[in-house]
């Protein structure tokens, strides 16, 4: 248990473009300008390139100034520009992904659900469930470690009508959804 006078700890992520003709119209765009090309930052045309401890307290404009002004001796990116991407991961809260954009920062759910889902991938979990609210958006994940407890889950989930989309990790895994009526 964290000491009231203790400030929380988490982790920084910042992904960046992979080079490549293929993110040439990508790079250094802002949001509104992805969308205007029918498009939004996606994982997979992203690298990892940067992750540290940092303290709750740090701001966006915190990080943006660090690896622009005084990047740590390690980071081998870019100065942080726009179209980077930085992801926020507190234990007190949900994890978070913001687009560098041309003025501030833009929060990007999916993204942050992608990293979230690598993340426990390479932590050796089983697969994951997402359950499924209105209009089949998520509104909760939850990740398993071993193969009975993800498939009780499923199995109860089915006999009782709850919508849920899940994935097991490996190679022969596939994505399926189950809602009422399907």
């Amino acid at each position: 248990m964290r000491m009231p006078s203790e400030v929380a700890t988490g982790t920084l992520t910042i992904y960046q473009l992979l080079n490549g003709e293929a993110n040439r119209y990508r790079r250094w765009e802002s949001i509104e300008s992805l969308h205007r090309q029918g498009e939004k930052p996606e994982y997979k045309n992203y690298s990892r390139v940067y992750s540290m401890e940092i303290e709750s307290t740090v701001t966006l404009d915190d990080i943006y100034e660090k690896f622009n002004i005084n990047k740590p001796p390690d980071f081998k990116g870019h100065s942080l520009s726009v179209s980077d991407i930085i992801v926020l991961n507190f234990e007190d809260r949900e994890i978070a992904a913001y687009y560098v954009n041309d003025i501030g920062f833009v929060k990007c759910a999916e993204f942050a659900r992608k990293h979230e889902h690598e993340m426990y991938r390479g932590a050796n979990y089983y697969g994951f469930i997402e359950y499924l609210g209105k209009n089949g958006k998520v509104g909760e994940t939850w990740y398993f470690k071993d193969k009975e407890t993800f498939t009780a889950e499923i199995n109860e989930s089915m006999e009782i009508g709850r919508p849920i989309a899940f994935y097991a990790y490996g190679k022969q895994a596939v994505r399926r959804i189950h809602q009422m009526g399907r």
